[in-house]
C-alpha cells in the first residue's frame, strides 16, 4: 500500500489586498535626499495627536513575510554545519543583501572624512591670523565658505547611513521574531518542555531588540577605529612624535577594556538567565492569577519574582560598576588624558604650544570623543548580541516534530472494511529516552545544581514509609513502575473503521488523551506504526479548551469561509443557542483571553462548535463532556455525536459510562498505556471486566481505602477545622486532606500587602471599567497619552532612584563640563602668549612659563575626569534603584489588580511592561539621561565660548538661532513622542498573539492553521515596523536641519573674522577658541535634540509603568483598606470561642463600621448564609438576582442549574472576585465583605472549574512555599489516588508538570492542592 508521511491540511488564507506605499517609496530624488518626505508627519502630528494610519505603509523590503523567505533560503544552506559552524549574522546579511550594510558604511565613512574638512579649515585660518602662514582674502572667504558646505554634506551623508541601518535593524528583528514564531509551531513537545516559555518570550522580545539596536551602533563601531586612526594621524602632523604617547594610552586602554568587556559578557548571560526565570514566572502567575486570588498567594508570589528579581538586580548593578567606571576613567576620559599626555610630551621635548597646533589638536580629539563612545557602546551591544544570537539560534537547532503518521490511499482491515486508522504495534512517549551520554551529562548537571542548591528538603523523597530505609533500599524504592514519560503507550494495536464510534477509557494516568495526540502526531514515535487513510482531515477538541482573543464566529469559523447553514447548525449542535441570547453580542461577543468570560462549559462548547463547522472526517474528541450539565451533555452526545458526526469517524474519550453502550467499539487502556481490551459494550460487559473501575472518581473504593488506613476525608478535616471546602463545576473531585496546619503567617500577609496599596482614590483606568458593550467587544483598548510626557513622569523616576544621587549625577556632570570649558579658555590665553612671545617677538616661551600653563590646565582636565568618574558612579546607583523600585511597585500592584483587569486585557499587554519597558528602565534610560545632562552642559558650554570669543557679537545671531532651534525642537519632539507611543501600543499585539500562540499550538497544528497564525503575526510585525523604523529616520531628519544651523554658527564666525580683520577684532587664539566649539555645535546641536528625543521616548516606558503602578485601582480598594493602612482595626469574636451574634459584632466595629479582624480560628463552624445576594461583572446585567439561602454547619451542599445559570458566579462571590452590588453573605454571622480578603480567601480553599499547574515540579503546584513537610505532600497524592502515578514519574516530586497530560489529573492535582491547604 502507498504511503506517504502525514501533514495537515491548511486552510488557504484570502488574497491580501495591495500593500499601501510607505512614505519613502512615494518620495522622488530631491525629497527622499533632503528628507522633506517626512514633513507632512510632522505637519500632522504638531496640529492633531497622530494615528498608525497617518504613519504610511510598510517598506516592501521591511515586510516579514518577504524577509523569512530571503533568510530559509540561505539559512537552510547552513543547517548541515554544526551549531558551532553556522552563522546566523551571514545568513541575516543575506537576507538584508551585504550592498546596504556596505553602502551604510560607505556613507558613514564620506560623513566622518567631511567632519574633518572644518578642522583644517580651522588650522590654516589660526595659522593665517597668528601671523605663522599668511593667505589671501579670495583664500580666506573660500575656507569661510567651506565652512559651511562640509558640516551640511556630511550631514546629509550620516543621515542617510543611519536611515539605511534603521530599516535594516527592522528587517533583521522581523526576521527573526518571525522564524521563532515559526519554530514554536513546530517544535517537539520533548523540547518545548526543556525550553522554559519566560526564555521564548524573552527571546522573541529582548532578544531581538538587542540585535536590533547593535546594528544602530554597529557603523559607529566598526569605523571608529579607523576615525581614531584619521584624527590621530592629522594630530601626528600637528604635534610630532608626541602624539605616539597618546596612542599608547589607546594600546593600553584596549586590552584592558576587552577583559572588562569579557567580564560584562559573563554577566549579562547570567542577567538574561534571571530575566528568563523571572518572564517566566509573571507569565505563569499571569495565566493562573484567578487561583493566585482564590488561594490569596498574591503575596506569596510578590516575595518569589521578587527573589529572582533581586538577583537580576545584583547582577545589572555588578554590571553598571564593571561598565561605568572604566568607562568613564578610560574611554570617556581618554580624550582628556591623551590631551594632557600629548602636551606634556610636546613641551617636554623643547616645543612651543601655539594657537593652531593646540585647537587643531583639541578640536581632532573632540572628534574622536564620538568614537570614543560608539566604540565600548558598540562592543557592547555586540556582546550582547552575540549572547541573543546564540539563544535563538540554540532554540532553532531544537528538535522539531517528527512526521510518523503515514497516510495510506487503500486502508483495509483483513476483511476488506475500509479503515480510517490503524496503530500497528506501536510504542509512543512524550520524551525520547535518553542516550547513554545525555543521561550522563544529565546526572552530572543534577548533582551540581543539587551542591550548589543545598536545599533544606529532599524534592525528590519518597513517601516516609518506602524512603526512609538506607540508601540502596531507596534506589530500589525509586524504580516504582515505568517511567511514563518515555513509556506512555506500549504496544498499541487498533484498527478503526471509516464512520465508526470510538470511546477510549482508563484510569487516570493510563494514556487516554495521549491516543489521541499520537494521531495528531505530537508525540515520539520509538516503535511500530501508525496509519491514517489518505485525504482524511481531522478535527479536534482538547480537553482544555484552547479560545482564541477574538468573537465567537471567529472562534468558531477559524479560519475558514462563513457558511450560515452550517454555522448555525454547529451552533446548534453543540448545544450554544441559549448562550448566545445571553451573551450582549451574539455571536459577535468578544470572548477574552484564555475564554475568560466564557463558563468551562461554554468554552468547551464553542470548541466543540468550532470542530463541527470544521466538517472533518475524522474527529478527536477529549472528554467534551467533562465541562457540560447533564442534559446538555445529553443534547451534545445524541445532535452532535451521534446525529451530525453520524458519518463521520469518532474517537472519544470519556469518563461517562452511561454514553459507552451507544458507542460502536469501547478501547480501554490500562496503567501502563496497553490496551487492556477492546470491542463492542456487550461484549466487554460479557468479558467480565469492570468497566467502571476504568471511569474517574472512584469514591467508594477510595474512601473504604481511606477508612481502612485511618486517613481523613475532606469532610472530616472540615469538620475539625472549620474552614469552607469550594468545589466548583459539574465534575470536581472529592479531594481529601490530611495535611500539617496551616502556617499562620500566610493569615497575617495581610499586613504587607495593605502597605503596598495606594490609599489615594486614582483615576480609574478605562481597562477597569471597561463592560462588554452592546456589539460585544470586550478587550479593552491599550491606552495612549497625548502630548508631551508630564513632568510627573520624570520626577518619579528621579524620586525611585533616590533625589541625593540624581543630584550627584547632575553635579558631577555640571562640573565636569565647567572644568572643560575652563580649561579651554586657559588653553586659550596660553596660546595668544606663545603667538606673542613666538610671531611678534621672534623668541621662544621659557619651559617654566610653559609648565605654568600646562600645569593650569592638565588641573582643570584631570578634575573634569574625576567628577565625570563621580557622575557615572552615581549614574549606576540611581538607576538601579529605580530599577528596583519600579518592578517592585508595579509587581505588588499588578498582583492585587481585580480579576476583572485581567479579564479584559491580554496578558501579552502586561507581559510588555515587565519584559521591553523594564529593559528600557534596566539598560537604556540612564545612559540616555547621562547623555541629556552631559549635552545640556556641552552646549550651553559652546555657546559660552563662542560668545566669549566673538566678544559678545554672537549672542546677537543666537535670536534667530534660538528660535528656528525652538521650531524643530517642538516640531520634533511632539511628532517623536507620538510616534513612540504608537510604536509601544502596536508592539503589544504582537506579544499577546505570541503568549497565547505558545498555548494553543497543538489546536492550531491539528486544524492546519499555522499558516494563518504566521500570516496574523506578519500583520502585527509589519505594522509595528512602520513606527519603529520612523521614530529613527526622523531623528535623521531633525538632524539635517540642525546640521545647517551648526553650519552657520560656523560660517558666522569665519565670516566675522575675515571681515574684522583688519581691526583685529578676534585675535587668533579667541578664533581657533570659537571655532573648535563652532565645530563641536554642528553635533551638539542634533545629538542633544536627538538624545533628549529619545529620553522622552524611553520615558513612556515608565509612563507605561507607571499607569499600571498608580492610575488603576486595586482589588477592594474600599474603605477597609485605608483602615487598616491607619491601623483602625478591631478584632471581632466572644470570649468563648463561639459565634458573635449581629449585636456583638456592631458594638466592637470601629467607629466608621468598616472592618472586621476574625478571630484566628474563624470560621469555627461553617455556616453559610447568602442574604439578597445581588452581583454583576463590573457593569454588565445581574447574574444574582437576590440569591437567599442557608448552608447548616456541616453540610454538603450541592449546587446544580443550567449553563450560565449563576454556579460558578456563586463561588466568585464567595470569594469576592466580584464585590456584591446589593444584599450580603455572612460566614459564622460575619459579613465576609468588610474582612480583608487575604484573611477570607485564606479561610475558603477551592477546586476550580478550570485547573492551572504552573510549569514547575509537582511539589511546587501543591506546596509553593515549602510550607509542608514531604511526608504531608506524599499523603495528599494518595489521597487524590495520584500516588502511585507521581512514583512512576522520574524526578517524583520534583518533576515537572509536564507529565500531566490529562484534564482529569489536573483535577486530582487540584484536589491535592486544596487537600494540603486544609
Amino acid at each position: 500500500m502507498a504511503t506517504s508521511t502525514a501533514v495537515a491540511l491548511p486552510t488557504v488564507p484570502p488574497p491580501a489586498e495591495q500593500p499601501e506605499l510607505s512614505m519613502e517609496e512615494k518620495s522622488n530624488w530631491f525629497t527622499y535626499m533632503m528628507m522633506t518626505y517626512l514633513d507632512p508627519i510632522f505637519a500632522v502630528g504638531y496640529q492633531r495627536t497622530l494615528e498608525l494610519e497617518d504613519l504610511g505603509g510598510v517598506p516592501k523590503n521591511n515586510r516579514a513575510d518577504v524577509l523569512h523567505a530571503k533568510f530559509m533560503k540561505s539559512y537552510e544552506k547552513q543547517k548541515h554545519l554544526p551549531i558551532n559552524k553556522r552563522s546566523l549574522w551571514h545568513a541575516l546579511w543575506l537576507t538584508v543583501g551585504y550592498w546596504r550594510v556596505t553602502l551604510a558604511m560607505i556613507f558613514f565613512g564620506f560623513s566622518a572624512a567631511l567632519q574633518l574638512g572644518p578642522v583644517m579649515v580651522l588650522n590654516r585660518m589660526v595659522k593665517h591670523f597668528q601671523g605663522s602662514s599668511p593667505l589671501n582674502k579670495g583664500q580666506l572667504w573660500i575656507l569661510v565658505a567651506l565652512l559651511f558646505v562640509f558640516p551640511i554634506l556630511s550631514s546629509i551623508f550620516l543621515a542617510h547611513s543611519n536611515a539605511i541601518m534603521a530599516n535594516i535593524g527592522a528587517q533583521v528583528r522581523n526576521t527573526l521574531i518571525d522564524i521563532i514564531y515559526r519554530k514554536a509551531l513546530t517544535i517537539s513537545s520533548a523540547k518545548r518542555q526543556a525550553i522554559s516559555t519566560g526564555r521564548i518570550i524573552t527571546m522573541f522580545s529582548d532578544d531581538t531588540n538587542q540585535i536590533r539596536n547593535f546594528l544602530f551602533f554597529m557603523n559607529n563601531a566598526v569605523l571608529a577605529p579607523f576615525q581614531i586612526g584619521a584624527c590621530l594621524y592629522l594630530i601626528y602632523q600637528q604635534v610630532g612624535a608626541a602624539v605616539f604617547v597618546g596612542l599608547g594610552y589607546s594600546v593600553f586602554v584596549t586590552p584592558v577594556t576587552g577583559v572588562i568587556f569579557a567580564w560584562v559578557f559573563a554577566m549579562r548571560r547570567k542577567k538574561m538567565v534571571k530575566t528568563d526565570g523571572r518572564v517566566k514566572l509573571m507569565n505563569e502567575v499571569l495565566n493562573g492569577i484567578r487561583i493566585i486570588k482564590y488561594y490569596a498567594w498574591e503575596n506569596a508570589f510578590v516575595k518569589k519574582i521578587g527573589a529572582v528579581r533581586k538577583e537580576e538586580v545584583h547582577l545589572l548593578k555588578t554590571m553598571g560598576y564593571l561598565f561605568n567606571i572604566p568607562f568613564a576613567l578610560l574611554l570617556l576620559g581618554a580624550p582628556q588624558i591623551q590631551t594632557v599626555l600629548i602636551f606634556l610630551t610636546y613641551i617636554g621635548t623643547g616645543n612651543d604650544l601655539d594657537s593652531a597646533t593646540a585647537f587643531t589638536t583639541l578640536t581632532l580629539f573632540g572628534i574622536m570623543t564620538s568614537p570614543f563612545i560608539f566604540l565600548p557602546f558598540g562592543l557592547q551591544q555586540y556582546s550582547q548580541s552575540l549572547v541573543s544570537m546564540r539563544r535563538i539560534l540554540e532554540y532553532l537547532d531544537s528538535e522539531d516534530i517528527t512526521p510518523y503518521i503515514e497516510r495510506v490511499s487503500d486502508l483495509k482491515d483483513q476483511n476488506g472494511a475500509n479503515l480510517a486508522i490503524k496503530f500497528d504495534a506501536v510504542n509512543l512517549a512524550w520524551v525520547p529516552e535518553l542516550t547513554p551520554e545525555e543521561k550522563a551529562a544529565a546526572e552530572k548537571a543534577a548533582e551540581e545544581e543539587a551542591k550548589k542548591n543545598q536545599k533544606k528538603k529532599d524534592y525528590k523523597a519518597l513517601p516516609a514509609a518506602e524512603g526512609k530505609a538506607d540508601e540502596e533500599a531507596g534506589k530500589d524504592a525509586e524504580q516504582v513502575g515505568p517511567n511514563r514519560a518515555i513509556d506512555t503507550l506500549t504496544n498499541l494495536s487498533l484498527e478503526i473503521r471509516q464512520g465508526e464510534l470510538v470511546g477510549v477509557v482508563g484510569t487516570v494516568g493510563s494514556g487516554k488523551s495521549s491516543v489521541l495526540s499520537a494521531l495528531l502526531g505530537e508525540m515520539h514515535l520509538k516503535s511500530g506504526h501508525v496509519y491514517l487513510r489518505d485525504g482524511l482531515s481531522i478535527a479536534y477538541c482538547d480537553q482544555r479548551p484552547w479560545i482564541v482573543n477574538a468573537t465567537v464566529r471567529d472562534n468558531i469559523l477559524f479560519g475558514r469561509e462563513y457558511d450560515e447553514v452550517r454555522f448555525n447548525r454547529a451552533i446548534h449542535v453543540a448545544a450554544m443557542d441559549d448562550d448566545l441570547k445571553i451573551l450582549a453580542g451574539g455571536v459577535m461577543t468578544e470572548i477574552g483571553e484564555r475564554g475568560i468570560n466564557l463558563s468551562g462549559g461554554q468554552k468547551a462548547r464553542v470548541c466543540l462548535a468550532r470542530a463541527v463547522y470544521n466538517d472533518a472526517d475524522i474527529y478527536l474528541l477529549d472528554d467534551p463532556l467533562s465541562a457540560v450539565d447533564a442534559h446538555v451533555g445529553e443534547h451534545i452526545f445524541r445532535k452532535c455525536i451521534k446525529e451530525a458526526l453520524s458519518s463521520k469517524t469518532v474517537i472519544l474519550v470519556t469518563h461517562h459510562l452511561h454514553v459507552l453502550p451507544q458507542c460502536d467499539r469501547i478501547v480501554i487502556l490500562d496503567d501502563n498505556g496497553n490496551i487492556l481490551t477492546s470491542g463492542s459494550f456487550d461484549e466487554i460487559m460479557n468479558s467480565g471486566i469492570d468497566v467502571e473501575r476504568f471511569l474517574h472518581a472512584p469514591k467508594k473504593e477510595a474512601e473504604a481505602e481511606e477508612e481502612e488506613e485511618g486517613d481523613k476525608t475532606v469532610d472530616e478535616a472540615v469538620a475539625e477545622s472549620g474552614e469552607a471546602v469550594v468545589t466548583e463545576g459539574e465534575e470536581a473531585s472529592s479531594a481529601v486532606a490530611a495535611a500539617e496546619p496551616r502556617n499562620s503567617a500566610r493569615a497575617d500577609s495581610h499586613r504587607s500587602r495593605h502597605r503596598t496599596l495606594s490609599s489615594g482614590k486614582k483615576d480609574r483606568d478605562a481597562a477597569a471599567d471597561a463592560k462588554l458593550t452592546k456589539d460585544g467587544k470586550l478587550m479593552s483598548k491599550e491606552e495612549r497619552n497625548d502630548g508631551e510626557v508630564p513632568w510627573e513622569t520624570y520626577w518619579s523616576y528621579i524620586s525611585f532612584g533616590g533625589k541625593w544621587a540624581f543630584l550627584f549625577t547632575l553635579l558631577g556632570q555640571v562640573s565636569c563640563q565647567v572644568l572643560q570649558v575652563e580649561a579651554n579658555f586657559w588653553l586659550s590665553d596660553w596660546g595668544k602668549e606663545t603667538s606673542n612671545i613666538n610671531y611678534s617677538k621672534g623668541q621662544e616661551m621659557s619651559k617654566q612659563r610653559s609648565f605654568h600653563w600646562f600645569n593650569g590646565y592638565a588641573g582643570m582636565l584631570m578634575a573634569s575626569v574625576f567628577f565625570l568618574t563621580v557622575s557615572r558612579m552615581m549614574l549606576t546607583y540611581h538607576r538601579t534603584e529605580a530599577s528596583a523600585k519600579f518592578h517592585d511597585t508595579v509587581l505588588r500592584r499588578v498582583l492585587f489588580f481585580p480579576v476583572s483587569f485581567f479579564d479584559i486585557t491580554p496578558i501579552g499587554r502586561i507581559i510588555n511592561r515587565f519584559s521591553q519597558d523594564m529593559a528600557t528602565i534596566d539598560e537604556d534610560l540612564a545612559q540616555t539621561m547621562s547623555q541629556v545632562i552631559s549635552m545640556i552642559g556641552s552646549v550651553a558650554g559652546s555657546i559660552g565660548a563662542i560668545a566669549g570669543s566673538t566678544k559678545g557679537t554672537f549672542l546677537i545671531l543666537m535670536v534667530p538661532l534660538s528660535f528656528l532651534y525652538r521650531i524643530f525642537n517642538v516640531y520634533f519632539r511632539k511628532t517623536n513622542t507620538a510616534i513612540a507611543r504608537l510604536e509601544a501600543v502596536s508592539r503589544s499585539p504582537i506579544y499577546a498573539d505570541f503568549s497565547q500562540t505558545l498555548s494553543g499550538t497543538i489546536t492550531i497544528r491539528a486544524y492546519g492553521q499555522s499558516d494563518r497564525f504566521i500570516e496574523k503575526l506578519e500583520g502585527y510585525a509589519n505594522t509595528n515596523t512602520v513606527p519603529g523604523v520612523l521614530q529613527q529616520v526622523a531623528s535623521q531628519w531633525l538632524a539635517i536641519r540642525l546640521d545647517f544651523l551648526g553650519a552657520i554658527v560656523m560660517f558666522f564666525m569665519g565670516a566675522l573674522t575675515v571681515s574684522s580683520d583688519s581691526v583685529n577684532f578676534i585675535p587668533a587664539g579667541y578664533l581657533g577658541l570659537g571655532l573648535s566649539y563652532a565645530i563641536q555645535m554642528t553635533s551638539l546641536l542634533k545629538m542633544m535634540v536627538r538624545v533628549t528625543a529619545t529620553m522622552e521616548a524611553q520615558f513612556n516606558a515608565v509612563e507605561r509603568i507607571r499607569h499600571y503602578a498608580q492610575n488603576i485601582e486595586v482589588e477592594a480598594e474600599t474603605p477597609y483598606q485605608r483602615q487598616i493602612e491607619d491601623k483602625k482595626t478591631a478584632t471581632i469574636g466572644d470570649a468563648d470561642g463561639g459565634v458573635a451574634s449581629a449585636g456583638d459584632i456592631e458594638m466592637q466595629l470601629v467607629e466608621d463600621h468598616s472592618v472586621i479582624i476574625p478571630p484566628a480560628d474563624w470560621p469555627q463552624h461553617g455556616v453559610v448564609d447568602f442574604v439578597d445576594v445581588k452581583m454583576r461583572y463590573r457593569t454588565g446585567p445581574l447574574v444574582l438576582k437576590g440569591v437567599n439561602f442557608h448552608v447548616n454547619q456541616y453540610d454538603k451542599v450541592g449546587i446544580a442549574g443550567r449553563t450560565g445559570c449563576g454556579k460558578s458566579s456563586l463561588m466568585v462571590a464567595l470569594f469576592r472576585i466580584e464585590e456584591l452590588v446589593g444584599g450580603k453573605i455572612l460566614i459564622d454571622g460575619l459579613d465576609i465583605s468588610r474582612i480583608p480578603l487575604p484573611l477570607l480567601r485564606a479561610k475558603l480553599c477551592i477546586i476550580p472549574q478550570d485547573p492551572v499547574m504552573f510549569s514547575a515540579s509537582v511539589r511546587f503546584n501543591l506546596d509553593p512555599f515549602d510550607e509542608f513537610s514531604d511526608e504531608a505532600v506524599w499523603e495528599v497524592l494518595e489521597n487524590v489516588n495520584m500516588k502511585d502515578h507521581v512514583l512512576s514519574l522520574p524526578n517524583k516530586l520534583e518533576e515537572l508538570n509536564g507529565q500531566f497530560k490529562g484534564l482529569w489529573e489536573r483535577h486530582v492535582a487540584e484536589g491535592g492542592k486544596t487537600g494540603i491547604e486544609n
